[in-house]
């Protein structure tokens, strides 16, 4: 479950994990703002990605030695919006899909992580 939580006017990033029991939730970066939009697992990773409306979009993954999901590296321009992201069954690869803005275009753009 994941999403954004209202807080000051701020948009506050979250997630929660359910580990067969119980829901808790895990631990974001501090200064995360905007929407967990779309959370993807690979064969070696689980990662998550989103943003803010009108503004910076964010790669998150989860780091399982620290229990808490750390920044990842954002391929394409700050303007971005992420669509979609998915990853074919066992593999170490990801597919994301987005849109960034460049003066008064659109460019959809099709990026792959491994």
């Amino acid at each position: 479950v994941s999403g954004a939580l209202s807080h000051a006017r701020a948009m506050l990033t979250y997630a929660m994990h359910w580990d067969g029991t119980s829901w808790s939730p895990s631990q974001m970066p501090p200064d995360q703002l905007g929407s967990l939009t779309d959370v993807v697992r690979t064969r070696s990773r689980v990662w998550g990605f989103g943003g803010r409306y009108g503004d910076s979009a964010f790669v998150l993954h989860w780091n399982p030695k620290t229990d808490r999901w750390v920044k990842a590296h954002r391929p394409g321009p700050a303007s971005q919006v992420f669509l979609g992201a998915s990853a074919p069954p066992d593999s170490a690869r990801l597919f994301v899909l987005a849109v960034s803005e460049q003066g008064q275009k659109k460019h959809l753009e099709f990026f792959r992580y491994s």
